[in-house]
C-alpha cells in the first residue's frame, strides 16, 4: 500500500513539473498599481495606467529561457501589422546589467525594470519568463508563464485584440 502512494505521489510530481516546463497559462485583471523605472533611463511607466493591446514580458538576464525566446519576441515588436505593442520588464537585475544584455540581443522595444518583483507577484508568477496579454481597456485578459515561440507571442497578441474588440 506505501509502495502505491510513493508512486501516485512521484507520478504526481512529474505531472506538475512537466506542466511548469512546458507553460501554463490563465487570465487575470488589472495591472497593479506599480511605476516601473526605464531600463535605458527613458520616461518611467506607471503600470496601471498601461492600457493596450500590449503585450507585457517578465525576464531577467539569469534566466535561459528568456534569452531564448526576446529574439522571437522582438520580431512580434517589429511587425507593425500585429497591432499590438510590445514592452518588457526586467524582474531584479540592474540597469547597466540590462542595457548592456539587451545590446547584445538587439532588442528594441521598450523594458522596464521591476526590482521588486511587483508585476509577479501580482499575478502569482512561479517563474520567468511570463507574459501578459492587456487589452484595449488595461486589463490582462492571459497571463502566459512559460517559454513562446513567435507564433506563441503572435496568438497571445491576437487574443488581446479579439478581447479589446469585444469589450
Amino acid at each position: 500500500m506505501f509502495h502505491r502512494r510513493l508512486t501516485a505521489s512521484v507520478l504526481l510530481s512529474g505531472a506538475l513539473l512537466a506542466v511548469a516546463a512546458c507553460g501554463s497559462s490563465g487570465s487575470s485583471g488589472s495591472l497593479p498599481d506599480a511605476t516601473l523605472e526605464s531600463a535605458s533611463g527613458g520616461e518611467p511607466l506607471e503600470l496601471g495606467e498601461l492600457t493596450g493591446p500590449v503585450l507585457v514580458n517578465l525576464w531577467a538576464t539569469w534566466c535561459i529561457p528568456c534569452r531564448a525566446e526576446l529574439p522571437a519576441l522582438q520580431a512580434v515588436a517589429d511587425d507593425a501589422t500585429t497591432g499590438v505593442a510590445v514592452i518588457g520588464v526586467n524582474v531584479g537585475d540592474d540597469a547597466a546589467s540590462i542595457a548592456e544584455y539587451l545590446d547584445e540581443l538587439d532588442v528594441t522595444f521598450p523594458n522596464y525594470v521591476d526590482p521588486d518583483g511587483v508585476v509577479q507577484t501580482e499575478f502569482a508568477i512561479a517563474g520567468l519568463p511570463a507574459t501578459i496579454a492587456v487589452n484595449a481597456d488595461g486589463d490582462a485578459v492571459e497571463v502566459y508563464q512559460g517559454t513562446l515561440d513567435e507564433n506563441g507571442f503572435r496568438a497571445l497578441a491576437d487574443q488581446a485584440l479579439t478581447d479589446s474588440t469585444n469589450s
